[in-house]
């Protein structure tokens, strides 16, 4: 399993949303759909955003200032993903949820412009220095980093 390395920063400031978009050459909005399965801190998560559908398991984060989780990811077919949420949406089903994400490629990680009920986050991933050089570029060192997940965040949301 490959090792993931993340921050999920708070974005309270429109003004940086807009600076950290343009930055980023101002990819599309997508709507991501996700089926969350918690086995104690594990979770098993199917994605659908656009024509592509994922299932990733993720293990128990380990990280101290950034996130850090063993992930397996990998793509399936949308018809499975299509199949799936017709059969739970009569059942009990799993936790779900929808975010719109702009994602691109920028010194060498992937940031990601995420819309979350209505508050916005900035994820990079990527190696640490690579994050830690991203976070200077955008002067975020002051900005709240958020280490729930958003599994987490729905899940206090509904308390």
């Amino acid at each position: 399993m490959a090792i993931e390395t993340e921050v999920k920063i708070e974005l309270d400031r429109k003004a940086k949303v807009d600076e950290i978009y343009q930055a980023i050459e101002r990819p599309n909005w997508e709507i991501q759909r996700n089926y969350i399965f918690s086995f104690g801190n594990n979770l098993l998560r199917l994605r659908q955003e656009n024509d592509k559908a994922y299932l990733t398991a993720k293990g128990v984060n380990n990280g101290t200032e950034f996130n850090s989780r063993e992930e397996v990811e990998c793509v399936i077919p949308v018809e499975f993903f299509m199949g799936f949420a017709s059969l739970v949406s009569s059942k009990r089903p799993p936790l779900y949820y929808e975010k719109s994400r702009a994602s691109a490629r920028f010194m060498d990680c992937q940031v990601c412009l995420d819309n979350f009920f209505g508050i916005r986050y900035l994820e990079i991933e990527g190696r640490e220095e690579n994050i830690r050089r991203v976070i200077s570029r955008f002067e975020l060192e002051d900005f709240p980093i958020e280490k729930r997940s958003y599994l987490e965040l729905l899940m206090s949301r509904n308390d």
